[in-house]
């Protein structure tokens, strides 16, 4: 398989059981939309290839070992994969994974991507395994992400990166979850009973917010710094509401793209970002 240049190079499967069908038709929206400025595309593409572009500055070498944590609709685990990463693509939705098995068949890489259904707080995986875990737009999703970083740290080599990306909490944005506190410092109001807590991230007819925290910048620098993470480098998407706006101008997406590269790490309110992503690595002192 040759190398994927863009996301939308990326091939969807087809005769997938109804069960299926419902990721097909996201990816249809997000990948395969005609128009590459039609904002769903435009804006999954921008996130992604930011997140790509922090794993290629790393010049790993070929056969590098990647944990995709909470890999969803697997599109930087087959990049990646394309790359000659080994890949691992793990998800707790066991049909985001069937489908991704398909996806992956399509795309001639179900040799070079593993899928594991796990529990992120146990990892199935032994010490210092991994040369770089990725979480993107996960962490927001777990009640205790300080326990799933020290997870990902034991699993992770000495020389390890994590990148993470999550949504800007100090952003315009209705549906606004609570501020991240620590383990220690978690008050009673702010735990959830396991069933309440799979009921806000799954349950397909809750409307509320289904992020059970989020940061702003300054949180989750803190964040990763209060549990042993060295950032490294720091980079942000567009609000939404700019792009929305942005893609309508008579320009190519290629320059668009370049455009949102150079605007959301020169603004100065973060009112106008809609993503934070950090590479950070793994401070052993």
């Amino acid at each position: 398989m040759k190398e994927l240049k863009t996301f939308s190079e990326i091939q969807l499967p087809s005769q997938l059981p109804p069960e299926l069908r419902d990721f097909f038709y996201e990816d249809k929206k997000t990948l395969q939309h005609p128009n590459p400025k039609n904002k769903n595309r435009f804006y999954h593409e921008v996130r992604c290839n930011k997140i790509v572009d922090f794993v290629r500055e790393l010049n790993l070498p070929i056969g590098s070992k990647i944990l995709d944590l909470g890999c969803g609709s697997g599109d930087v685990s087959l990049a990646l994969a394309s790359f000659g990463y080994r890949v691992y693509a793990a998800d707790i939705v066991v049909n985001k994974l069937r489908y991704l098995v398909k996806k992956a068949e399509t795309n001639n890489l179900s040799e070079d991507v593993y899928l594991c259904c796990i529990n992120a707080y146990n990892l199935p995986f032994k010490d210092n395994q991994f040369d770089l875990v990725i979480l993107a737009e996960v962490i927001e999703h777990f009640e205790y992400p300080d326990k799933v970083i020290a997870e990902i740290k034991r699993i992770s080599n000495k020389n390890g990166y994590i990148i993470i990306s999550t949504p800007n909490r100090s952003g315009i944005n209705l549906h606004k979850a609570p501020k991240c506190q620590s383990i220690q410092n978690r008050t009673s109001n702010m735990e959830f009973m396991p069933s309440e807590l799979k009921y806000i991230i799954y349950h397909p007819d809750f409307k509320g917010a289904r992020h059970v925290f989020e940061f702003s910048e300054k949180e989750l620098l803190e964040f990763c710094k209060g549990n042993g993470l060295v950032v490294d480098k720091v980079t942000k998407t567009t609000n939404k509401l700019i792009s929305n706006f942005a893609i309508k101008l008579p320009i190519s997406a290629t320059k668009l793209n370049y455009l949102d590269e150079k605007f959301s790490n020169a603004l100065f309110s973060s009112l106008l970002y809609s993503s934070i992503i950090v590479r950070c690595h793994i401070d052993r002192n």
